[in-house]
């Protein structure tokens, strides 16, 4: 508790209701024919003041509906008028009057009224005329009476409604007087939202009593204050508790034999109500003024006098410190451990003064340690001003963050953050909003061509462009020296991808693209290095492929250049030359033979008797010996060759060729030195020569 602020010249203070999204509040007074209503800032300071001269006024009163619009209700005696009126009427968060209603078909009398979740307004009050019993009236935000029921007693007593409070489900808490048996006790009855009676209960009192105020938890227990008359000039404060049942749990006076128009609240910790009003020596209806402070959300309302000299008598429960001046007294320490009672003020004049007594707000505020904009895996510090005693509980999108309850939080996340802050009394508070914004570069490749292709052929990889972008390539998640632009060439395979650094530091790897090969043909010619050939005569090559995805496709080349329609796996010739043969398999992956074969001519020997001729060389011979001959004729062939023992050696050929001529290769490195000859047969017809092998 920190200021009590102090106006004068009003007689009489009922109520102080704050406003939504504002530090600001309403005060409602009145005196003996208007009603006063006074916008005031949470310094004490008044905005506005607005007078709705009415009438004789009985039992004003005040409550919010679901905006910052307000219901205000009294009952007017209006001048000449023998009857009493309920006057209601609805006023902005300017003290403009919206809409007002007179209801003077109600030979009844309100006492208290309460507002709906939902917006509705609920008046409660007594009958005073025939079957005296209870009346509820319910009123929309337009005016309109949606429900109305004036026996709600299932008691069977005399019931007059002097307090009302309604709870989070719209669920209906009256007490007031019950009269069994001539005594005068208390009752107090729950209803559904409809006015249909859930329970109800009494409340045997010492002596006749006042209802002040009901209120309930968010258990279902309610609690009732009020005062009774023990014996005249002896009245005492009360508080009651019942269970969600209505069962009673515990009774409490206070030790005062005073008067208390003393109302409650349910904001409780430890079962430490919330009291404010104030108790007056009831024998002579003035005297000791006494205030009874609370621990409420906004602020307080009681009376004191301006001209008041404090004579502060010790109570072992609080400590004070008092600064009287002629409008305003500030409590500098207080230490609260019970529900705050501030005694004997020694006053003999009336109450004319009103005060407000302001509970120090949370402090709510929040800043960010850090920066606003965060990297993948980073986080930035958010900051409330740390109390021992308050409590934290941080919110992202105005929902908790399980486990966020320290004063402040790591935000690792984009999002809308707010921290509400609980103090020991029970008071909550939520901050402003900070936003937070995880910063991704945006990270994708794309293949500007196909990434299957044959061994020596590439594909060009492309990052997305971006403002202060640098680039960093990976191959299987190893970075790739010197690859470091927006576009990179890959010719190998594998898992490519690429690391994006924006201009603040922020990084993110791009989707990732598999680079493959087809396996590329192998090829041969089936004659290699230099074939010597007769004059005349002619010999055909043949190409060997050996891997690839048949079928292949063939180009033979003489000296480089492409023999035009050469396009078979076998190509003759008569002529001299290197010649090389490019298989193209059909993953349309190409190989060259990497050797080319020699063709030369030479002067062959004569023809043996069938036309056939052979040919060795060279001669001597130290590891490989070529063996030519020719035919004239499709023939049966015999080649073999035999040691000087007449032992065959190796036999080359046994088979039916054609026409043509034919080189072979012998080698001779698991031969030892020594004379060899070389026998052809040609059909029945026999040539042979020697051969003379070196080591």
């Amino acid at each position: 508790i920190s200021t009590v602020y102090a106006y004068n010249n009003l007689t009489s203070f009922y109520k102080v209701i704050p406003l939504d999204n504002s530090s600001d509040f309403i005060l409602l007074s009145k005196s003996s024919s208007t009603i006063l209503i006074y916008r005031v800032s949470s310094l004490g300071l008044i905005i506005w003041a607005k007078e709705y001269s009415l009438g004789s006024l009985r039992f004003p009163e005040i409550c919010k509906g679901l905006s910052n619009e307000f219901y205000v209700s009294s009952w007017v005696t209006t001048v000449g008028s023998i009857s009493d009126d309920l006057l209601i009427f609805m006023i902005d968060e300017n003290g403009n009057i919206l809409w007002s209603k007179s209801f003077d078909d109600l030979d009844d009398q309100m006492n208290d009224m309460a507002c709906k979740r939902s917006g509705e307004l609920v008046v409660a009050g007594g009958i005073h005329s025939g079957v005296k019993d209870q009346f509820l009236l319910e009123i929309d935000e337009n005016g309109n009476v949606t429900n109305m029921d004036r026996h709600v007693s299932t008691l069977s007593v005399y019931e007059e409604a002097l307090a009302i409070d309604i709870n989070s489900a719209n669920e209906i808490y009256i007490g007031g007087h019950a009269s069994i048996n001539s005594s005068a006790d208390a009752f107090i009855s729950k209803l559904d939202q409809n006015f249909n009676t859930i329970w109800s209960t009494i409340i045997t009192m010492p002596g006749p009593n006042t209802v002040v105020s009901i209120t309930s938890d968010a258990a279902g227990n309610s609690y009732v204050s009020y005062y009774f008359t023990v014996s005249p000039g002896n009245d005492r404060p009360g508080i009651t508790k019942l269970d969600a049942q209505g069962n009673h749990l515990w009774s409490k006076a206070l030790p005062q034999n005073k008067r208390s128009e003393l109302s409650i609240k349910s904001n409780i910790l430890s079962e430490q109500l919330l009291l404010y009003g104030t108790v007056v020596n009831h024998s002579n209806g003035f005297g000791n003024i006494d205030a009874y402070l609370a621990f409420q959300d906004t602020s307080l309302s009681g009376c004191i006098d301006s001209i008041i000299q404090p004579a502060i008598t010790s109570q072992p429960w609080l400590e004070y410190d008092w600064i009287a001046t002629e409008t305003t007294v500030t409590l500098n320490t207080i230490t609260v451990t019970d529900s705050v009672f501030i005694p004997n003020f020694n006053s003999t004049v009336s109450c004319d003064t009103c005060f407000i007594i302001t509970v120090p707000p949370i402090n709510n505020s929040i800043s960010l340690i850090g920066n606003d904009s965060i990297c993948q895996g980073d986080s930035t510090r958010l900051e409330s001003i740390y109390v021992s005693s308050y409590s934290y509980q941080w919110l992202k999108y105005g929902i908790p963050i399980s486990g966020a309850t320290q004063s402040y939080y790591y935000a690792k996340k984009t999002g809308n953050y707010k921290v509400r802050i609980t103090d020991q009394f029970g008071n909550t508070s939520t901050s402003g909003k900070i936003s937070v914004r995880k910063i991704v570069p945006q990270a994708s490749i794309t293949a500007l061509g196909p990434t299957v292709f044959c061994s020596g052929d590439n594909v060009i990889l492309q990052a997305n462009p971006g403002s202060g972008y640098s680039y960093s390539w990976y191959k299987s998640g190893n970075v790739i020296p010197g690859a470091a632009s927006q576009l990179y060439t890959a010719s190998k395979k594998g898992k490519h991808k690429v690391l994006i650094t924006d201009n603040i530091g922020c990084q993110n790897f791009s989707n990732k693209i598999t680079i493959n090969k087809y396996p590329s043909p192998s090829v041969s010619i089936n004659l290699q290095g230099t074939i010597s050939i007769c004059q005349g005569s002619n010999i055909t090559l043949t190409a060997i492929p050996t891997s690839g995805i048949p079928p292949y496709t063939y180009q033979w080349k003489r000296y480089k250049n492409i023999l035009p329609g050469a396009n078979s796996q076998s190509y003759t010739t008569s002529k001299i030359g290197n010649y090389k043969v490019t298989v193209t398999d059909n993953n349309s992956c190409s190989r060259t033979t990497p050797i080319a074969t020699k063709i030369v001519k030479i002067a062959c020997p004569s023809k043996i008797s069938n036309e056939s001729t052979l040919l060795v060389y060279p001669n001597p011979v130290k590891d490989l010996a070529k063996i030519q001959y020719s035919i004239d004729e499709p023939s049966f062939v015999i080649l073999c060759i035999y040691d000087v023992l007449g032992n065959k050696i190796e036999e080359i050929v046994n088979s039916n060729q054609d026409r043509g001529d034919f080189v072979y290769q012998w080698d001779s490195k698991n031969q030892s030195a020594g004379l060899y000859f070389i026998s052809l047969q040609v059909n029945d017809k026999k040539v042979s020569t020697k051969l003379t092998l070196m080591k």
